[in-house]
């Protein structure tokens, strides 16, 4: 809900991503052209999916907004889960397999490059939001086990 004030990415925008990656997945370096276009033109294809590359969670604070979505192989994209980009890249031993430690971290400054290049500054992101989103989440741990009571005490009634 956070990317609405932000203002969610446009077809433009993600092809203006695409065009930055060279229609490539910043994991691991395949080719989607045939994927992405498959996927635009409303042809299903699963072996791609759209990728936050800071994730969506209380930790990182990923936004769904331009300079944070990517198309990925949604192969990698399983293996990566919730953790973010250069965390994915320096662990994922697949990726260790197929890529040099050049190759990993030449994928990582591209996509630290692209989000300098969008505006997206994820660590200030992580900063302004994180602390709110704990607070929250206490807050709502705290309300849950206060209905939990009621509940067990109406119960009893």
């Amino acid at each position: 809900m956070l990317s609405i004030y932000k203002g969610e990415i446009t077809s433009a925008e993600m092809d203006a991503t695409n065009k930055f990656f060279n229609y490539k997945c910043p994991y691991t370096g395949r080719d989607l052209t045939t994927a992405i276009n498959n996927r635009l033109s409303g042809i299903p294809d699963s072996s791609i999916a759209i990728d936050h590359i800071v994730p969506q969670n209380k930790e990182y604070c990923g936004l769904n907004v331009y300079g944070n979505l990517v198309w990925v192989d949604s192969k990698a994209n399983g293996r990566k889960g919730k953790k973010d980009y250069k965390e994915f890249l320096l662990t994922d031993t697949v990726i260790a397999s197929t890529a040099t430690p050049v190759e990993i971290q030449n994928r990582i400054d591209k996509i630290e490059a692209f989000q300098l290049a969008s505006g997206y500054d994820a660590s200030v992101i992580s900063k302004t939001i994180s602390p709110i989103l704990s607070k929250h989440y206490e807050d709502i741990q705290t309300m849950q086990v206060e209905t939990a009571a009621k509940i067990a005490k109406a119960a009893k009634l």
